[in-house]
């Protein structure tokens, strides 16, 4: 686990890599308005979802579609205890 996520320098965004597009909505959300760091693999391997409360372990995403079912609901369920907010709530329109 990566006690100083500093460190890691630049982070990445969640693209094409991600081939199934419920793992990559998930990410991109987390990314994009939820604070959450992302870094592709330097070799082989998982990419990372790093939450933003350091103390929280980091998350690998499957790259590939998996057969089973349960695999993205195990992902959710790990989202979610690292604090993360999935299905996003609709926002409000203002009057």
């Amino acid at each position: 686990m990566v006690k100083d996520i500093d460190k890691l320098g630049e982070w990445d965004f969640p693209g094409q890599e991600l081939a199934d597009r419920n793992f990559r909505d998930v990410a991109q959300e987390l990314v994009k308005n939820q604070g959450w760091g992302y870094k592709l693999p330097t070799g082989g391997g998982y990419p990372k979802l790093y939450p933003p409360d350091k103390t929280q372990p980091m998350i690998p995403v499957p790259k590939t579609p998996s057969p089973h079912k349960r695999s993205f609901a195990n992902f959710l369920a790990q989202v979610k205890r690292s604090g993360g907010i999935w299905p996003v709530p609709p926002r409000k329109e203002a009057k």
